[in-house]
């Protein structure tokens, strides 16, 4: 099909799309083509299990199915690992986010599906109902290699779970020609109308146009809205729960009813266990006092509820806040965000000037006098920055990045003025050995396997103060949640990295298959701009799920530190504790599964602390 013919379809569609947007959210339908073999094999599967669980006369079908699991579910997929007609759970800790799922599985069209849920309760108390937030999990179509790669491969596009919505009017897939558009909400007109968004290069030119470049007009609801199931078509629903702070420990029970605009289709039990404890914010592996850090690239924002869901996920310290000045009532102005947004300001991460300027080495006298306004600059920025955040801020100056090895030897110069000013230097870069002996934050390109593991050992050997992160193989882009949960986890923690600093979090493309940033790569993001907030993905909410893994490893660590102290008083618990190290350190967090783990830490901590308790 040449290029006048590509836009001529492109024109059909939007005009129907638009035509389209006189309809109410609440009748939209997304269709997916099932093989008729498949549909008929899913059937008689479910049916199966309906009749197992005796379930016959149910009118919708549901499967519980893990949440972050590595299966891609898809309309046709039959969840495998799903348990039909089981009750939706969670255990988590106070203040603890935590996602479950449920696939429906429905015996014809229904129309206006709504979820709706109780409060949970138990002996302990109520958790309200606006503690759980229900998403519909949105298949369109991206890259060849997606759900685990993210190079560029157009002439395959592929059909992915990956973005999480509570209006799944905001896309719609054409499923016959495997494209996508976004809804723009106009003013003046009803429902907005939709955007081709994942239009090749034969359209685009190599420009932005095919990009999300109207982001101020893209709006998801707050809440979930009512919604279409296809017959025998399996739909993901997503459920996250944030446990209140003050919850107490026990079990809470409560109910999901799905109902549709022909009635009740289904009541689905909730069961919630909190566990009496609060997370720590992740430490090493190696030391544990020294923080574990998200800091992803392109994550400032000046958006509250973007810089509050960064804080949710445990990105607590984006990369370019806060931004270092000598203006005062600025900085004051941006602490006080940090409390309301729930972010810290320090270490702050590439928020003050560039230290990559390049100077010849050793310095002579010209460069030496620039050195000198340049370590002035820093020093008046430091101090203002810690007459308002605390004697005990920290900040991070970056260089050039990937910078070839002469790069690194030029910058040393600007390097030692910064730490003459009491400020660290960071950036991406090599492994260019005992020449990054000036650098306080190495990150490395790569992600966390054994290999690099040895770089990162030698680099804290040299550096005793010094961090390392990573980044990179993979970029963000994998839609996978259990991927991208192991390698921004326990992976990146046991391996000995301080901090995970892929590249990047967000920006303006939503178009998978026209990227001119790189353009033989796929969009190298996790989470989808616009208007005042992002597009969350499974992807996303896997990263999450790797730090509080993390802040799990980190709880099992001090308890079992307090454990070892007890060898007289509580030996039960000293030997216990030496058991629950020894499982941490031999655990492959490559090919282990981490729910496995994070359980296996739950009931090492909880033992602990009950033969701590008993010794006294």
């Amino acid at each position: 099909m040449n290029v006048k013919s590509v836009m001529a379809a492109v024109a059909v569609s939007a005009c129907a799309c638009a035509i389209a947007g006189g309809e109410s959210p609440a009748t939209f339908r997304q269709r997916y083509k099932l093989d008729p073999a498949q549909e008929r094999a899913n059937a008689e599967k479910v049916a199966k299990d309906a009749a197992a669980a005796k379930q016959q006369g149910a009118k919708l079908a549901y499967y519980v199915v893990p949440a972050m699991g590595a299966l891609k579910r898809l309309s046709g997929t039959y969840p495998v690992d799903g348990r039909p007609f089981g009750d939706v759970s969670w255990v988590a800790a106070r203040d603890e986010y935590e996602p479950a799922s449920v696939q429906f599985f429905p015996y014809q069209d229904e129309d206006k599906v709504e979820i709706v849920a109780s409060d949970l309760v138990g002996k302990q108390g109520t958790i309200p109902a606006s503690a759980i937030d229900f998403t519909v999990v949105k298949i369109w179509y991206q890259g060849g290699s997606a759900w685990y790669g993210y190079f560029h491969d157009n002439d395959n596009p592929q059909p992915v779970p990956e973005l999480i919505l509570h209006d799944e009017n905001l896309i719609r897939v054409d499923d016959d020609t495997k494209d996508y558009f976004v809804r723009y909400d106009t003013p003046g007109l009803n429902g907005g109308y939709w955007q081709w968004m994942s239009a090749r290069f034969e359209v685009t030119d190599y420009r932005f146009d095919g990009q999300a470049l109207c982001t101020h007009m893209i709006h998801d609801a707050d809440t979930i809205r009512p919604f279409a199931l296809n017959k025998h078509e399996f739909k993901q629903i997503l459920a996250t729960i944030h446990v209140p702070k003050g919850a107490a420990g026990g079990v809470y029970r409560g109910t999901i009813t799905v109902k549709a605009k022909r009635g009740e289709l289904a009541k689905i039990p909730m069961r919630l266990r909190v566990l009496p404890l609060d997370l720590p914010e992740p430490k090493t592996d190696y030391n544990p006092d020294k923080g574990f850090y998200l800091c992803m690239y392109c994550s400032n924002s000046r958006f509250p509820k973007v810089n509050k869901n960064l804080a949710a996920h445990n990105a607590k310290n984006p990369m370019g806040f806060p931004s270092i000045s000598t203006n005062e009532a600025d900085l004051a102005k941006q602490l006080q965000q940090a409390k309301e947004w729930g972010l810290n300001v320090s270490p702050c991460f590439s928020g003050i000037d560039g230290c990559g300027r390049a100077t010849g080495f050793p310095a002579d006298e010209k460069t030496k006098a620039a050195m000198d306004k340049v370590r002035a600059d820093y020093a008046a920025k430091m101090t203002a920055a810690r007459k308002v955040f605390g004697e005990d801020f920290q900040a991070y100056s970056y260089g050039q990045d990937e910078g070839p090895l002469w790069s690194v030897k030029c910058e040393r110069n600007n390097w030692r003025a910064a730490h003459e000013a009491d400020l660290n230097t960071m950036v991406t870069s090599f492994n260019y050995n005992e020449f990054l002996c000036d650098l306080d934050f190495f990150i490395q390109p790569g992600m966390p396997v054994e290999s690099r593991a040895e770089n990162v050992r030698k680099f804290h050997q040299m550096n005793p103060d010094g961090i390392c992160g990573w980044y990179a193989n993979p970029h963000c882009g994998p839609e996978s949640p259990d991927y991208m949960r192991r390698v921004h986890g326990i992976s990146a923690w046991k391996a000995g990295y301080d901090v995970s600093a892929n590249y990047c979090w967000y920006r303006s493309n939503w178009n998978d298959f026209a990227v001119p940033y790189e353009p033989n790569m796929r969009g190298l993001i996790i989470v989808y701009a616009t208007a005042d907030d992002v597009i969350d993905t499974l992807a996303w909410e896997g990263v999450r799920e790797g730090m509080d893994d993390i802040r799990y490893a980190t709880l099992l660590k001090q308890t079992a530190f307090k454990a070892l102290k007890c060898r007289f008083s509580a030996p039960d618990a000293y030997h216990l504790a030496r058991a629950a190290l020894a499982y941490v350190a031999h655990w492959d967090g490559y090919r282990g599964d981490p729910d496995t783990f994070r359980k296996e830490c739950v009931n090492y901590i909880l033992k602990m602390n009950d033969l701590m308790k008993e010794a006294k």
